[in-house]
C-alpha cells in the first residue's frame, strides 16, 4: 500500500509540473502569435488535471510489474484524453498559423508545440519509470 500511495503522490507532483509547464508554454505560443489569451483559470486546472490523469496512469500501470500488457493499457487509456485533446487543439492551431504568421514566428510555434507534445508524453512516462524502480 505504501508503494501505491508513494506512485501516486510523486505521479500527481509530476503532473501538475509538466500540465504547468505545458500551460507556460501555450501561453508563451498566444503571446508569439500576437494572440488575445483565451485560457482561464477553469482551463488551466482542467489542462493540468489531464496532465495528472496521465502521469497517474503511468504510475499505476508501472506497479502492475507482473502484468506489463495491463499496466501499459492503464497508462495508455489514461493518457488518451491529452494527447486526444492537445492533437486536436493543438493541430488545429498549427494548420491556422500556417497562413497567419511569418516563418520564424511559425518556427517558434512548431517549438513550443514540440515541447508541449514533450511533457503530454513524459507525464506518463516519467511515473512509469518512478513507478517501477
Amino acid at each position: 500500500m505504501k508503494r501505491f500511495l508513494v506512485a501516486t503522490a510523486c505521479a500527481v507532483l509530476i503532473g501538475v509540473a509538466l500540465g504547468a509547464t505545458a500551460r507556460l508554454i501555450m501561453r508563451l505560443i498566444t503571446l508569439v502569435e500576437g494572440d488575445e489569451p483565451e485560457f482561464t483559470i477553469g482551463a488551466t486546472a482542467g489542462i493540468i488535471s489531464f496532465f495528472v490523469l496521465a502521469a497517474l496512469g503511468g504510475a499505476w500501470g508501472g506497479l502492475l510489474t507482473s502484468h506489463r500488457r495491463i499496466g501499459l493499457a492503464i497508462a495508455v487509456l489514461m493518457t488518451f484524453p491529452v494527447t486526444f485533446l492537445g492533437a486536436g487543439i493543438g493541430g488545429g492551431d498549427l494548420v491556422q498559423s500556417v497562413e497567419d504568421q511569418s516563418p520564424g514566428v511559425f518556427a517558434l510555434i512548431v517549438l513550443g508545440t514540440l515541447l508541449i507534445a514533450a511533457c503530454v508524453f513524459a507525464s506518463p512516462t516519467l511515473s512509469w519509470r518512478r513507478a517501477a524502480d
